[in-house]
């Protein structure tokens, strides 16, 4: 049985973690980076244009923070599946990202297999996070 092609728009800020992820997608043939969107403002834009199945998402780009669009983005996609990419350890911060979304990846030592491996889970509508090398399957 051949897999259904997932869509991801990326949004990040930095040009290397785009880089990063597209090229670990770009592994997996079922993947399909539709946009990639380098702010907030950006995201809403493309999110206009094209449906993806999942949004991977920095939680802060150009110094504004997912929380404060969060709502607004459930809102207006509510079918949209969320996983946020994050380097911040305050546990009050993290807690409030998982409750509102479907993945969070903590750090920069994630490899590309737990990226996927992530990705995955999301789309089988399963919850992941992932913090100093320990996979949670679920929150």
């Amino acid at each position: 049985m051949q897999q259904s092609t997932i869509k991801l728009l990326i949004a990040n800020d930095q040009k290397l973690y785009r880089d990063a992820q597209k090229l670990a997608i770009s592994k997996v043939p079922y993947f399909q980076v539709l946009e990639v969107a380098i702010s907030f403002s950006d995201l809403f834009e493309k999110l206009k244009n094209c449906s993806p199945d999942i949004l991977i998402t920095d939680d802060v780009m150009l110094q504004e923070s997912l929380l404060d669009y969060i709502q607004e983005i459930k809102n207006l996609y509510p079918g949209l599946k969320i996983i946020v990419t994050s380097n911040y350890n305050d546990p009050n911060y993290l807690i409030k990202i998982r409750q509102e979304t479907h993945g969070l990846l903590v750090g920069g030592m994630i490899t590309a297999e737990e990226f996927i491996k992530g990705i995955e889970m999301v789309s089988n509508e399963k919850n992941c996070y992932w913090h100093q090398y320990i996979w949670h399957p679920s929150f």
